[in-house]
């Protein structure tokens, strides 16, 4: 005679924990896949090279396009810090049609260039500029920098004189009438 244990788990067949597989999978691969796009950052700063230079005259006003990449599906503002170049820091700002700010506005999902300056520094820095700035993204604020030209000695050409790619630069001392390329 055989007993049969009432407190013994029932048997799962193969077909179930099959099955039971081929649903879990599929919610497997989304929660792996949801880190990946939340760790891309919502802004991506980029420094366009060979537009570093230096508006003439006493004090100096330091230059460079630096452009901002919004990754996201709603604008984005924003907002410069300061440009260190050397030991020295001084606040960036840029030109807009209403005067210089230290903030503006990126579209959704595009790139916008701006002319970053940076002044009234005493003498010519020597040193790479790094400009820090920040963006609000969802509940919290994100600090950011991003580096640019390099001054060393008096290697760095002045602002629209026609030497490589900053001969696009404007001439005038900030402000300008409007920032970007």
């Amino acid at each position: 005679m055989t007993q049969t244990d009432s407190s013994a788990a029932p048997r799962v067949r193969r077909r179930a924990v099959v099955k039971g597989a081929a649903w879990a999978a599929p919610a497997v691969m989304v929660a792996a896949a949801a880190p990946t796009a939340a760790a891309s950052a919502p802004i991506i700063p980029s420094f366009t090279t060979s537009t570093f230079c230096k508006h003439p005259g006493n004090p100096k006003y330091y230059h460079g396009v630096f452009c901002f990449r919004n990754t996201t599906l709603s604008a984005i503002t924003v907002t410069l810090g300061n440009m260190t170049v050397g030991a020295t820091v001084k606040p960036a700002f840029v030109s807009l049609s209403t005067g210089t700010s230290s903030s503006f506005s990126v579209p959704a999902n595009s790139t916008r260039c701006m002319f970053v300056d940076a002044g009234k520094f005493g003498t010519s820095e020597n040193g790479t500029a790094v400009v820090d700035f920040s963006y609000p993204f969802g509940t919290t604020t994100i600090a950011d920098t991003i580096q640019g030209g390099t001054v060393a000695g008096d290697n760095l050409n002045p602002c629209g004189t026609g030497n490589g790619a900053a001969s696009d630069q404007p001439k005038d001392d900030p402000p300008h009438a409007t920032s970007g390329p």
